[in-house]
């Protein structure tokens, strides 16, 4: 199924989400989605 992986550290979950809510971030969204056809995104917490 996958054949490419990204791991992506980010300050907080916070930081996550004001990062995905930004007019900026929405606005070239499609890109992301079009250069990654089959994406899935998983959490998780240090420690």
């Amino acid at each position: 199924m996958w054949d490419r992986v990204s791991l992506i550290e980010y300050p907080s979950l916070a930081a996550f989400r004001s990062m995905t809510e930004s007019p900026e971030y929405k606005a070239i969204d499609i890109h992301r989605e079009e250069g990654i056809p089959s994406q899935l995104d998983i959490g998780v917490r240090r420690g």
